[in-house]
């Protein structure tokens, strides 16, 4: 996008919409986008494969685990859920420059960027699955497609939001919207 602002390219994809700085860099190069979305993506929430304990989590779940106040003080299964175990979780996931992390935050945290940073931070997915796949009490979030990749040793938490039942992250629930609320649209931007 920065480079498409420039006017140094024509073309640029992105898993974000365009934000309203970047907007106004590109008005200030003189560039006018047009912005076409173009698929859909989602990310997974995923635990090791030895984790039979966990069916679903839920999205307030997920922001008591992953919210900056979380940092240090929730560390422990039994404290995101009544009943479940007194153990040490381990947490992975993108570094803190990646779409994926500014999507996931805004969608579970309400804020992108809002995270807590006690985590291992990778730069690219394999390096999360690998995390995940070590340690028997590990959860991460990765795209819907390096889970597909690893489900031989991986397993994807159906998410569940308010009363709805928990949906889990496929092609179809991605597509259609049910998979809330970690879906998201492509984008190919285009200077016109």
């Amino acid at each position: 996008i920065k480079k498409l602002c420039r006017g140094e390219l024509d073309v640029a994809t992105t898993s974000r919409q365009i934000k309203p700085s970047e907007a106004i860099t590109c008005g200030k190069s003189g560039v006018k986008f047009i912005e076409i979305p173009v698929a859909y993506d989602g990310i997974a929430v995923v635990v090791n494969k030895k984790n039979k304990w966990l069916d679903h989590i839920t999205r307030a779940e997920l922001s008591r685990m992953w919210q900056p106040g979380a940092e240090g003080q929730i560390t422990q299964w039994a404290q995101i859920r009544s009943g479940w175990p007194k153990k040490d979780f381990a947490l992975f996931g993108p570094v803190k420059d990646s779409s994926i992390f500014d999507a996931f935050t805004k969608k579970i945290l309400g804020k992108t960027g809002a995270s807590r940073v006690d985590y291992k931070q990778a730069r690219e997915d394999s390096a999360t699955v690998a995390g995940v796949e070590s340690a028997s009490n590990a959860l991460g979030y990765v795209r819907l497609a390096a889970y597909m990749n690893n489900r031989r040793s991986l397993r994807v938490l159906p998410i569940k939001v308010g009363e709805d039942d928990p949906v889990e992250p496929t092609v179809n629930t991605i597509r259609d919207g049910s998979y809330k609320p970690l879906s998201r649209e492509l984008y190919v931007y285009v200077n016109a």
